[in-house]
This record gives structure tokens, C-alpha cells and sequence, in this order.
């Protein structure tokens, strides 16, 4: 979490790079970041998707607004050269997966394993969300969406989400519904990242970016493109 893209950027060249002890490390050199957030984005590719095809089912009440508001934002990329395409393309719902993969190596021995047709599922459920960014990342440079579809809860709302009413939400926890449009890429190991692109009720809303493995140096070109042509200077009042 940085104030601007290019203290991203140099973040990232200091902790990125090849390491013998680190068996996910990269194999080469990182890229030269802070050079990628000098480039412009003209004739970039650029998909759009609202909800990632599940997210229905995790709406809130403020989806709607949030999503057509970031939606109207990211359009701003056109202006920068760069084109901006709606994709049809559709994800399955991560949450049981994840449940599925973490059980299965979490130590704590009250938390019940799955059996290994669930994490044969699971699996599967996994690479086919891999395939479908795999084909979308074929055509486009970059996969644009809402970073949350939900503002920022006060303290009480946090504690009845998590330590009350999670019953009420899928999966009858609010987890996946928190991370609804990030935690995949956990899942999958794919880079993203989130810029400012407004407010909402007085809250800030994030465009997210999303990218093919190893292609940060894109996220910040196409991050500090956007900043630098829509810079967001407001800030949300305070008591």
C-alpha cells in the first residue's frame, strides 16, 4: 500500500527478483518497474467484467452504484489510447475451492479434511478458472473490475459481518463476500493491484487491475498512466 505508483514501483524492484531460497521466486531479473511506470498505454488491451460472472450472488446493496461508477472510470483508459472491451467470460465461485485446497493442509486438527473427490473437485474447479484467464489474457493486456463491491463498514457493521450475522451470508460466513473480487487471485497466483477512482457516500472505491503472472511491470504502466491522466486529490472527511 503506497501514496502514489512510484513508490509501488520501487518496492517492488527491491523485494522482487531471483532467489535460490525461495522455490516461487522469479527465475530472471525483475523487470525495470520504475522504467514501466514512464511508458504510455496507447494501443493497450483492456477487458472489463462487472462481477467476474459469480458475483451475483455476493451482492450488497451499494453494488450497483459501485460497480456503473468504476465501470464509468475505467472507460477512462480510452482517452489514454488504450481500448476497453466488456468480456463475457465466465468464472466459477472460488470460495469452495479455497475451503477445499486450505483445509486440506491446515494443521489445526478440529478443522474437518476433505474428502479427496472434494479436493479432486476443488482442483479442477481451480484450473478451469486458470484456463479462463489463460484465453482472456490471449487477447487482452490487462483485466479490469471493481476492487469490492461494498464501501468501507463502520466498526459495529465489521463486527456483526464477521461475529453475528454470518449465517446470512453464502457459505453462511462473510468472508467470500469480503473478498469476493481479490481473493481469486490469491487462489491462482496472478498479480493485481488497486487505484483510486473516486467516492461513494463520502468512501473511497477502487478500480482493480488484474494481469498475467510476472506482468506487474504492466500494472504499474497502466496504474500510473491512469493516476497521472485522473489524479484523485480529494479526501474523505474526517471527524
Amino acid at each position: 500500500m503506497t501514496r502514489n505508483m512510484r513508490d509501488a514501483a520501487l518496492v517492488s524492484q527491491i523485494i522482487a527478483g531471483h532467489d535460490g531460497r525461495d522455490l516461487l521466486a522469479l527465475a530472471e531479473p525483475a523487470p525495470d518497474y520504475l522504467a514501466a511506470i514512464e511508458q504510455s498505454v496507447s494501443g493497450m488491451r483492456l477487458a472489463w467484467t462487472d462481477d467476474f460472472g459469480y458475483g451475483s450472488m455476493y451482492t450488497t446493496p451499494q453494488s450497483a452504484g459501485i460497480i456503473a461508477h468504476v465501470r464509468t472510470a475505467a472507460e477512462g483508459f480510452r482517452q489514454l489510447g488504450a481500448s476497453v472491451e466488456a468480456t463475457d467470460e465466465q468464472w466459477e465461485d472460488f470460495f469452495v475451492s479455497y475451503l477445499a485446497m486450505s483445509h486440506s493442509y491446515d494443521g489445526n486438527k478440529q478443522v474437518p479434511k476433505p474428502s479427496a473427490e472434494q479436493l479432486k473437485n476443488a482442483s479442477e474447479s481451480r484450473a478451469r478458472n486458470w484456463q479462463r484467464f489463460d484465453r482472456l489474457f490471449a487477447r487482452y493486456d490487462l483485466l479490469l473490475s471493481p476492487c469490492a463491491p461494498f464501501t468501507a463498514y463502520t466498526v459495529d457493521e465489521w463486527h456483526r459481518a464477521w461475529n453475528v450475522e454470518g449465517d446470512k451470508y453464502p457459505h453462511r460466513t462473510f468472508a467470500p463476500t469480503y473478498t469476493v473480487n481479490t481473493h481469486m487471485f490469491n487462489l491462482l497466483g496472478l498479480p493485481a493491484l488497486s487505484i483510486p477512482c473516486g467516492f461513494i457516500d463520502g468512501l473511497p472505491v477502487g478500480l482493480q487491475l488484474v494481469a498475467r503472472r510476472d506482468r506487474e511491470a504492466v500494472l504499474y504502466q497502466a496504474a500510473a498512466a491512469f493516476l497521472n491522466a485522473f489524479p484523485r486529490t480529494e479526501r474523505p472527511p474526517v471527524s
